[in-house]
């Protein structure tokens, strides 16, 4: 099973949970390459002209230093 599998389950699990799409992905630097490794997860990301990226058409932060695969805000 791929990251962006993982990450479509993980975020399907949170709306079911909290009855709302996630304000935010935050992902790991190491994850985050994974998926780039993924063409369908390339596909997923989208850069906007301004520097802000979206990961299936929720706003994305990529952070260095954290242990959790991605997190939900």
């Amino acid at each position: 099973m791929g990251k962006l599998t993982d990450l479509d389950k993980a975020i399907f699990n949170y709306k079911r949970e909290h009855r709302r799409e996630p304000e935010k992905v935050i992902v790991s630097i190491k994850c985050f390459n994974e998926l780039m490794k993924e063409p369908e997860a390339r596909q997923a990301v989208r850069l906007s002209h301004d520097g802000s990226m979206t990961i299936m058409g929720i706003p994305c932060e990529k952070k260095p230093k954290q242990t959790e695969d991605y997190i939900f805000e």
